[in-house]
């Protein structure tokens, strides 16, 4: 084996061993990448999940709070149906 034929395998082999790196790493950060959007919309969507909760929840204290503070029976009526709604709504948001 001549000199130039060592010094070729000296230099390609380095470089063939870079390059295989490289595509590596480019196929790792792709994967990531797509992981990270799957997280993302996930949690949009928890959140959304969240926020309706929140509501529900704010709207059966308002409507206890009506239960209590108002002298109309019919007005009463209606709060009590108003959170027997909303608790349905929250149980089916729960189980979500």
């Amino acid at each position: 084996m001549t000199i130039a034929t060592r010094l070729t395998l000296l230099l390609a082999v380095p470089l063939l061993i870079l390059v295989g790196l490289g595509l590596f790493i480019v196929y790792q950060l792709n994967n990531i990448e797509k992981k990270g959007r799957f997280v993302a919309v996930t949690q949009i969507e928890s959140l959304a999940e969240l926020g309706k909760i929140s509501s529900s929840l704010t709207e059966m204290r308002v409507s206890a709070r009506t239960y209590f503070l108002t002298e109309d029976e019919e007005e009463q009526l209606q709060s009590t149906v108003s959170m027997r709604h909303n608790a349905a709504e929250l149980t089916r948001l729960l189980a979500h």
